[in-house]
Formats: structure tokens, C-alpha cells, sequence
């Protein structure tokens, strides 16, 4: 499985890359992008994003004030939020987190 295009050292260098990798899935390691953190997906962080957003901030602000990125606060929002759409916060926060 050795890539014309690549010279000989290259085609060495790769198939022991692969190899590595290939051990190292095998004994069970992690291999790629980190997921979230368990403290990012938390359901009491989503409650704070969708209170925040309640009151009109821009996900810019929201994530400043809760130190997360603004993709991860609106994915706690997506994540958490189900059908909640138009209930009143105490509400959300008894059904739908």
C-alpha cells in the first residue's frame, strides 16, 4: 500500500506512522479532536445560556460571561433545549433542563 509519489524514506516514515496509530487504537487510545469537557455540557450552564439569551444578550456576551466559546454556548443551548421554545424560565428550568 506504498504511494507511487512518495520517495522511499517518505514511504517508510508514513507506513510507521500508521503502524503507530494503528498500536495505539488497539491498545485502546484516543485518537483525533478532544470531545467537550463534561463541565461544558453541563445542563445548569445551559439554564445561564438560555437565561442570558432571555434577556437579549448576543452569544458573544454570553460566551465572555460564562468563559466558553460562543459555538459551545449555543451548542449547550441546541443540546439542552429540546422543545422549550416559549415557556417561561422557572418553567424551563423544572422540564427542560
Amino acid at each position: 500500500m506504498e504511494d507511487p509519489d512518495l520517495a522511499p524514506e517518505e514511504t517508510t516514515h508514513s507506513s510507521r506512522v500508521k503502524a503507530g496509530i494503528t498500536r495505539a487504537k488497539a491498545r485502546g487510545r484516543r485518537w483525533g479532536r478532544p470531545t467537550v469537557t463534561e463541565k461544558k455540557m453541563d445542563p445548569d450552564l445551559a439554564v445561564k445560556v438560555f437565561e442570558m439569551r432571555a434577556q437579549g444578550l448576543p452569544w458573544s456576551e454570553v460566551a465572555i460571561r460564562l468563559d466558553v466559546s460562543e459555538s459551545t454556548a449555543r451548542r449547550l443551548l441546541s443540546t439542552f433545549e429540546g422543545d422549550c421554545e416559549g415557556r417561561d424560565t422557572y418553567s424551563v428550568k423544572k422540564t427542560c433542563f
